[in-house]
């Protein structure tokens, strides 16, 4: 049996070593992914939701900084750039930034390749394989998919606050909806994808 020895303030501790997750049964009677790992899918979880919190945290800073009748406006914007922003990603953001490319240029990713989130995997890392023909993640592709998520809501709400009292909530919705379809999502694709 392998052990392994851990160093604790002097003392040494012995635990036998787990099975590898390729033999352990999964539910379902079938087996678990063996390139999942859950450290590793618990810290971006962890990451995403410490990403998530800041979302609203900016536009309660930004409020801060605005006079007291515009202080609603700015947190509205900050919760209605979420609700948006989120829908918008699930129905082409992660598409367009890890679809395979369209046209093979490596401009953006094709809209149709995971329309809202279909095809993103709950208990599977991506398939997309590195140089040396492992999995680029060690984490399920769906926490992927709401890392990045928070981050194309992030975005566009930091931008918020150089026109906190001078847009009105409907040109905030125009830009929320245009900017990550121009701008967040095409540089994302070029930066992140393989194809891009």
């Amino acid at each position: 049996k392998a052990t392994v020895s851990v160093l604790n303030c002097g003392v040494v501790i012995t635990m036998e070593r787990p099975p590898p997750l390729e033999t352990r049964p999964a539910a379902h009677g079938r087996y678990m992914f063996d390139n999942i790992n859950p450290a590793d899918t618990a810290f971006m979880i962890l990451a995403t939701t410490f990403v998530f919190i800041q979302t609203p945290a900016m536009g309660i800073a930004q409020a801060g900084l605005l006079r007291r009748k515009n202080v609603l406006s700015m947190i509205t914007q900050t919760m209605v750039g979420v609700c948006v922003g989120s829908l918008l990603f699930a129905l082409v953001g992660f598409s367009l930034l890890w679809g395979p490319t369209l046209g093979g240029a490596g401009l953006i990713g094709s809209p149709w390749h995971y329309p809202m989130l279909m095809g993103v995997k709950l208990n599977e890392s991506t398939p997309k394989l590195n140089a040396e023909g492992a999995p680029l993640h060690s984490i399920p592709e769906i926490t992927y998919a709401a890392f990045q998520m928070m981050f194309a809501l992030m975005t566009p709400v930091i931008v918020t606050g150089a026109w906190a009292e001078k847009f009105t909530m409907y040109g905030f919705l125009t830009f929320v909806v245009v900017w990550p379809l121009f701008v967040y999502y095409p540089l994302a694709h070029w930066c992140w994808n393989p194809e891009g």
